[in-house]
């Protein structure tokens, strides 16, 4: 086995643990908050990612990727990706609602879902993004803790 091939695989090893993490923290969040966690890109329309637990899940695999050879940026960004898929729930559930209500031509039924699809892909982008920079500070912490 090549070991990059290797490195890839523990990483999205790391991955899934670090996500599993930082999805219950997240539900815990917007279970005690509600809608709109501590990142509002609308006011008064919260992603309900609250970028902490994506941070902790990628510090989890941050550090358990630098502790071995595998790669801590790919596992840490995985992990904040698999965190924020919860928070798809909560933040799509008003814009999916209003696009659901609303009547018109066809080509603005196609348009509400391709801006459905990209608000999507943005909160897990910023649940990715989240998870990177937790997974920096938990490889930094690996390397220091030996």
């Amino acid at each position: 086995m090549r070991p990059s091939l290797h490195h890839r695989r523990g990483a999205w090893t790391y991955a899934i643990v670090g996500g599993l993490v930082a999805a219950p923290l997240v539900v815990v969040h917007n279970r005690t908050a509600g809608l709109g966690g501590e990142l509002s890109l609308l006011p008064g329309l919260g992603t309900g990612l609250p970028l902490t637990a994506v941070f902790v899940g990628g510090l989890v695999a941050g550090v358990l990727a630098g502790r071995t050879s595998a790669d801590a940026d790919t596992a840490a960004a995985g992990a904040g990706l698999f965190g924020s898929v919860p928070a798809l729930g909560w933040a799509l559930a008003y814009p999916a609602e209003l696009a659901l209500e609303t009547g018109g031509a066809w080509w603005f039924d196609l348009v509400e879902v391709v801006l459905l699809v990209v608000f999507a892909g943005l909160v897990l982008t910023l649940g990715a993004v989240g998870g990177l920079l937790g997974g920096l500070v938990g490889r930094w912490l690996a390397s220091q803790v030996g």
